[in-house]
């Protein structure tokens, strides 16, 4: 089975609206933290920097699509600010408990 990696960075305001999102659309697997950094318009106040939270979530290639848009449906808004989704190949996603990567299920992120 290939995995994706999924990282979104999303405005502040949406990180529980997103969080709770993912849950109930059994992603049960995503990490977040906050981040600094800049749009491509930029910012004059370094306080607007602080504003945004990275996601990572690692999924099977069948289920990329599936959460992309979930994550578009719970924070986009229309704004300058919403965010953004890169995707890209996980070569190898072993899960360290027991050193499985092939025992997911199709639609189970890790």
């Amino acid at each position: 089975m290939s995995f994706r990696k999924i990282k979104a960075v999303v405005h502040k305001d949406k990180k529980d609206i997103l969080v709770s999102a993912l849950k109930e659309s059994d992603v049960n697997g995503f990490h977040y933290y906050k981040v600094k950094g800049q749009g491509e318009l930029g910012s004059e106040n370094t306080e607007e920097a602080l504003k945004s939270y990275c996601f990572e979530i690692y999924a099977s290639t069948s289920s990329t699509d599936r959460i992309k848009k979930l994550i578009i449906q719970s924070v986009q808004t229309g704004n300058i600010g919403d965010g953004f989704i890169a995707v890209s190949p996980a070569e190898e996603v072993i899960r360290i408990r027991d050193c499985s990567n092939n025992s997911f299920k199709d639609t189970q992120s890790i």
